[in-house]
């Protein structure tokens, strides 16, 4: 994801589901690389858990700093929609 050949600002919106827990890459190169990908006005999902496993505890980020990850990133005003639901 980070390191593939896709064209910066050419996407209108680009959809990560589970991607930040399974990565290795730290979230806030993540959110980087996503806001390089999209055009203006393009539009970031992401879905899945928000429960970081990660053996280094400043890798398990709070909902909250997540959001400010992707504020740092670029994205302004990120909308949330949490929901728990059965494994």
């Amino acid at each position: 994801m980070l390191r593939t050949p896709l064209r910066e600002g050419w996407f209108d919106a680009v959809l990560t589901p589970w991607l930040v827990d399974v990565l290795s890459t730290p979230p806030a190169a993540l959110a980087a690389r996503v806001n390089a990908l999209l055009a203006p006005g393009g539009s970031w999902l992401y879905f899945g858990s928000a429960n970081f496993m990660h053996r280094d505890p400043s890798r398990c980020l709070s909902l909250e700093e997540l959001l400010e990850v992707a504020t740092r990133a670029g994205f302004s005003a990120p909308q949330t929609h949490d929901q728990r639901m059965p494994y």
